[in-house]
């Protein structure tokens, strides 16, 4: 027997993912688990200090899909389930598209535990979850990720992570699928890459989401990934349509994609049917920020700064893809991006994190100023590009009327940001913010009247397209340089690299690095380290941050 404390995450991977137990385990590519019913792999989440959710598929084989599977499952103490402590069954129903989450319950904190799925005469592959700590005896370690297009690249970031031995957690903060067929941002390389999005086309139906969902679960390193660390999860726009918010997308047509409530719940369910979340309030799926108490060392709390209650986006000039005028801005002052009833509840967050070393809230977008600078003598206007010639000259002489800003940012909902900065001020934790979308790295401190009340901490894009696609510079790094000197408060800014974020947090510290993968267009890659900022408290209770190369 292979005890939980001998076997690394490596060595985890070698046993479930080579199907040395075969067939117990079954393999984690593609190819082979075709002929599985567990096809799409097993995935746990929302861990709590005594609980977590564990997921699969039970893809029927041999059987109509309209007929419902009846699912084992089982928790073990080793991945030899020798000790099982926990087992049960469960119907994976076709009206919930064959999915199944089990909540395991009366678990021990800061523990490893084993599981799988049987159905007929099937076994899944064996996930590896862990509860959150109760303690703070120990340092607990985060990957933090977003905006992941299969169309764009190959998912080497899932990859980097997943081969790691001491990630507790994976934080997603959204965009874990695209909407977007062929054609779409960043999806020029699909075919030679042979990850042409199914189906090829906008997503519009909830059997047009079921598929998209099902084709991401069948790429062998998000199935690793799910398989060795439990994920807590957040929306963005994508898993909808691109620029949404609580009534509507600037890119959702009715004459074209018919009723926004319809296609909205359609992805929403979708959603919720193929990734383990614990719902607050299950009637309402759109209801989806919530918080993990990580006790003394840490608690994190997600919010939705996308579809609950946010209002419309600012209107974009003609000719302006991403930025906006502050003339503009001014008129659509009061708007709001987390709506009154999640306002009220941040402020509780707020106030039970105080209990806490620290306070991470995982969020979508900047709430980091991102002012334009004058691009004329940053961009090579003559490189190649994802826009075309006539939409660069447009965006490089839109840029000589600062201030332009992203509309598209917390800093398009200018009351709405204040208000959020003062209730991180008034927070007795370390505040950390933790933001995904823009496909760049971000190390910022947060201000408010000149004083330092938080910071914010970026992940890099797992494949999507970033800046440095759209605006290629003239010498290297000189756009990155020319945003960094244009906007206080960020500290380091880097674009054109795909990765995640590593958090280690401990009761001294809570240190960043940036990992990078150097390439996505193929199978092969190097990891990178890049820069590693270190967060601690003074003794005023405030906090100070340092950025340093990764050594």
């Amino acid at each position: 027997m292979t005890s939980r404390l001998e076997i690394g995450r490596r060595g985890f991977l070698s046993l479930t993912g080579a199907g040395v137990m075969a067939p117990a385990v079954a393999s984690s590519n593609a190819d082979g688990a075709a002929a599985s019913m567990f096809a799409h792999g097993v995935a746990s989440g929302d861990p709590t200090q005594n609980s977590v959710l564990i997921w699969t598929r039970a893809t029927p084989v041999g059987l109509h899909n309209a007929s419902d599977v009846a699912v084992g499952w089982e928790v073990s103490m080793d991945i030899g389930f020798s000790d099982v402590i926990q087992s049960g069954d469960v119907v994976a129903q076709a009206a919930a598209d064959h999915t199944v989450t089990v909540d395991v319950e009366g678990l021990a904190p800061g523990t490893t535990y084993f599981y799988r799925f049987t159905a007929a005469n099937d076994i899944s592959r064996v996930g590896r979850t862990q509860t959150l700590p109760s303690k703070s005896d120990r340092n607990f370690r985060v990957a933090v990720v977003s905006c992941a297009n299969y169309a764009s690249g190959f998912f080497n970031a899932y990859r980097d992570i997943a081969s790691q031995d001491d990630i507790d957690l994976v934080i997603h903060l959204g965009d874990y699928i695209y909407e977007e067929g062929l054609g779409g941002f960043g999806t020029n390389h699909a075919r030679e890459m042979n990850r042409v999005p199914e189906p090829n086309k906008e997503l519009v139906t909830l059997e047009d989401y079921r598929s998209r969902y099902a084709q991401y679960r069948m790429d062998p390193d998000l199935q690793d990934l799910h398989a060795s660390v439990p994920i807590i999860c957040i929306w963005d726009d994508h898993e909808i349509v691109n620029g949404t918010w609580a009534g509507g997308s600037l890119d959702h047509l009715e004459e074209e994609a018919g009723s926004w409530p319809e296609r909205r719940q359609a992805a929403m369910r979708a959603y919720h049917e193929w990734l383990p979340l614990r719902l607050e309030a299950p009637a309402d799926q759109s209801r989806i920020f919530r918080s993990f108490d990580g006790g003394a060392l840490f608690r994190l709390t997600m919010l939705d700064t996308r579809h609950f209650a946010r209002d419309e986006i600012l209107p974009r000039p003609d000719g302006l893809v991403s930025y906006i005028s502050a003339e503009v801005k001014r008129r659509f002052d009061g708007r709001s991006v987390l709506g009154d009833e999640q306002e009220a509840w941040l402020e509780n967050e707020i106030d039970s994190a105080s209990s806490a070393r620290w306070h991470l809230l995982g969020q979508q977008f900047l709430v980091t100023p991102l002012h334009v600078p004058d691009l004329e003598t940053l961009v090579d206007m003559d490189a190649p590009n994802l826009l075309s010639r006539e939409a660069l000259e447009g965006f490089v002489s839109f840029s000589k009327l600062n201030p332009l800003f992203l509309n598209d940012s917390w800093e398009g909902y200018q009351t709405a940001r204040q208000k959020f900065v003062k209730a991180l001020a008034g927070s007795q934790s370390a505040s950390v913010v933790l933001t995904g979308d823009i496909h760049m790295t971000v190390a910022a401190d947060i201000l408010n009247d000149d004083h330092v009340v938080a910071h914010e901490l970026v992940t890099p894009s797992v494949t999507s397209p970033g800046m440095d696609q759209v605006f290629p510079s003239k010498s290297e790094g000189s756009v990155d340089r020319g945003f960094e000197e244009e906007n206080e408060g960020i500290r380091h800014l880097k674009s054109g690299s795909h990765g995640w974020l590593r958090l280690e947090i401990s009761m001294s510290d809570l240190q960043a690095e940036w990992r990078y993968v150097s390439n996505v267009l193929g199978k092969e890659f190097e990891s990178i380290h890049g820069k590693r900022a270190t967060i601690r408290r003074t003794s005023d209770g405030s906090t100070e941050m340092s950025i340093v190369d990764a050594g």
